[in-house]
């Protein structure tokens, strides 16, 4: 009866300093922050992203270490803009409530200020269509498009421009 009270208390104990060790060593990320986060949320977006979710799509421009980005919520008819990652300004857009519309399942904290071309793939699959701007205007510049969903700019290897869109949903009449 001794050895058993004593294998309950070491097991209990076990167990005690088990939880504790996990809680001690998991990351402290907010708990919204999934695997292929590869950028972390600031504190102003944390309070967006807290009281709206995630967008509903976004725009972000990363290009010599700024990185820009406008998050769209539709339903509220507003978009929240960020320059590397504090609050800049807030903006009014259009509602979609009277179109049938899908968004995309992407966030922003998805795409990196390192991100190649050669690894979007990853994220987005293979792209649709493809096609050049103005080399004048931005030399060895590319934009891609991904199902009507997603625009990715690029510099060379180099993403700089990610853009998501609303898709129109058509009814089968």
């Amino acid at each position: 009866m001794k050895n058993k009270k004593i294998l309950i208390l070491a097991t209990s104990f076990l167990i005690i300093i088990g939880g504790f060790l996990i809680w001690y060593f998991l990351p402290s990320q907010p708990s919204f922050v999934v695997e292929t986060d590869v950028v972390s949320p600031s504190t102003d977006q944390i309070e967006v992203i807290n009281s709206f979710g995630y967008p509903d799509t976004f725009m972000l421009i990363m290009d010599q270490g700024v990185r820009y980005e406008s998050w769209n919520y539709y339903d509220i008819e507003r978009a929240f803009v960020f320059l590397d990652g504090g609050f800049f300004e807030e903006q009014t857009i259009p509602n979609l409530e009277e179109k049938k519309v899908a968004f995309p399942e992407f966030r922003p904290t998805q795409f990196g200020e390192d991100l190649l071309f050669s690894k979007i793939g990853e994220i987005l699959g293979e792209p649709s269509a493809k096609g050049e701007i103005n080399q004048d205007i931005l030399e060895n510049a590319l934009v891609y498009n991904y199902m009507d969903q997603v625009s990715v700019g690029t510099k060379g290897d180099k993403v700089v421009f990610i853009q998501t869109f609303p898709v129109l949903v058509l009814e089968n009449q």
